[in-house]
């Protein structure tokens, strides 16, 4: 150890004394030191180098803490408030599931019956998935369809496009032969609850949800126009030019109803979602009113598919729930999830049997800052004897980071087959949509979907790439038919076939 990170972690262990001593006089009250907690997620986000967070701590059915730092708009100094708001992503996937278990509870649907039943229009690669797979399965991600994120990202998916898409995923596992996360499942969902609810997802998960806790500043979209004036941008450190920069997706207006949103579109703030978590540490108990009936808690909540094990002795296997993953810290049972959409990171988790929960909203790209914080607040508030996950994560991700970028493993003195311009035009694959190339000055460009152009970089022989640099077994590679006609391009492990469009 360091002598640096050595007098770090005295100085954290002294800043969070405040909570072991009050912590230890009896666990059902915990005081809050706002300038301990201050401290340590300025000091954390300027080593995530995270432009701007939000947290909030919840006990029983008090909020404990809530505050918002940093920016939410890094360009304009503009700063990040308990009420702004940030995209949750897939934390979305909780709303989506005890939206389903409303409707479960008025009969409308079964967790267990074959979803075809209720949709006969669906199509999956698998003849077998397509009779058996039921809501349980979509919702635990147990479906063994391919995860994939180029169908959908930088689209609006209707239902037609999104059955179009299933039909063509390919089946990675047999049903219910383990975990295999796949959000194309929980857009089905989200469709199944439309057409069962003669209504719409928005509808039910608003109605059920948002209205009766009063959660005024969640929304369904993120921008302006919809008229917020206290939400987040989202960002990526570039190290290049030791500056933040805008997330691809962070200007993706996600206001067109799409069929995605049932798996990661909701925005809300660390105030409304401290609602959400405690709502779940009452069992579905909201100010005296039952909102979420108890059976329907305990199966929103109950173990169903195994993920793995966790490489760190501190916690246990982790089990997916529906919208919830189960695991142990410590021994104390949690249940938690993240959310990653470009430029922003969230995680919201509470300890049903603690009655304590704690959500992190984030602008940042590092995907484990988050989590770190969480942990080591779990740490000073149950109390615990202190991990310091933060500085074990942020190794581990400049680790990870070191290794992805490796070397540079292009072959020198290679030449494209053809002329640049040969390669532009129209890529096609029934499952991930539509790739347009285009020759502008002499260089390639490529746009999937309604993403910004962006610039191709020539790797070697028929092969090119669009990141800073080109990682191992990853590029744009062009395919040939028997004429020297090209025919297709193979992106990463993904095939689209070229259209002819003389």
């Amino acid at each position: 150890m360091t002598q640096h990170s050595s007098m770090l972690r005295k100085t954290i262990i002294t800043a969070f004394a405040f909570f072991a001593s009050q912590c230890l006089q009896g666990q059902k009250t915990i005081l809050i030191n706002n300038k301990a907690i201050d401290s340590f997620i300025e000091t954390e986000m300027h080593k995530w180098k995270v432009p701007g967070c939000a947290i909030a701590i919840v006990k029983d059915r008090e909020l404990l803490y809530v505050k918002g730092y940093g920016f939410r708009n890094v360009e304009q100094k503009l700063p990040v408030t308990p009420n702004t708001v940030f995209k949750i992503a897939s934390c979305t996937k909780s709303f989506t599931a005890a939206a389903a278990g409303m409707l479960a509870e008025k009969k409308l649907l079964e967790w267990d019956k074959p979803v075809k039943e209720y949709l006969p229009q669906l199509e999956l690669a698998d003849k077998n998935t397509t009779s058996q797979v039921t809501l349980r399965d979509l919702l635990c991600h147990r479906t063994g369809l391919y995860d994939d994120d180029w169908s959908w990202v930088g689209d609006h998916i209707n239902a037609k496009r999104m059955y179009e898409i299933l039909s063509a995923m390919p089946q990675q596992t047999p049903l219910r032969n383990g975990y295999m996360y796949s959000n194309m499942a929980y857009s089905l969902a989200g469709q199944l609850i439309a057409e069962r609810s003669n209504s719409s997802w928005r509808s039910v998960v608003s109605s059920n949800f948002f209205e009766p806790l009063s959660m005024n500043a969640t929304v369904f979209s993120h921008h302006e126009n919809m008229g917020l004036t206290d939400y987040a941008y989202g960002y990526e450190y570039a190290d290049t030019s030791k500056s933040y920069v805008r997330g691809n997706l962070s200007e993706h207006y996600t206001d067109s109803v799409s069929v995605c949103e049932a798996f990661g579109f909701i925005s809300s703030t660390a105030a409304d979602m401290s609602k959400w978590i405690r709502l779940f540490i009452n069992r579905g108990n909201w100010e005296g009113k039952q909102i979420i009936p108890e059976n329907v808690f305990a199966e929103l909540t109950k173990p169903v598919n195994y993920i793995g094990p966790s490489k760190f002795k501190e916690l246990s296997e982790s089990y997916y729930c529906m919208g919830w993953i189960q695991n142990y810290y410590k021994k104390h049972r949690l249940l938690q999830h993240s959310g990653g959409l470009s430029g922003f990171k969230s995680y919201m988790s509470f300890m049903p049997d603690d009655s304590i929960g704690i959500v992190v909203l984030a602008n940042g790209q590092p995907h484990q800052f988050p989590m770190a914080i969480t942990y080591d607040l779990y740490d000073r508030l149950l109390p615990l004897h202190p991990t310091f996950w933060s500085e074990i994560f942020l190794e581990n991700q400049k680790a990870s980071d070191t290794d992805a970028g490796g070397r540079a493993i292009n072959i020198p003195g290679t030449r494209p087959s053809k002329p640049l311009i040969e390669y532009a035009g129209t890529y096609y694959s029934k499952w991930l949509g539509a790739m347009r190339l285009f020759y502008e000055n002499g260089e390639l460009y490529f746009q999937f979907h309604n993403y910004p152009k962006e610039k191709m970089h020539y790797a070697h022989y028929d092969t090119f790439y669009t990141e800073p640099e080109r990682k191992q077994g990853t590029g744009i590679t062009f395919q040939f038919d028997h004429d020297g006609k090209i025919k297709a391009m193979l992106l990463n492990e993904f095939l689209l076939e070229k259209i002819n469009e003389n």
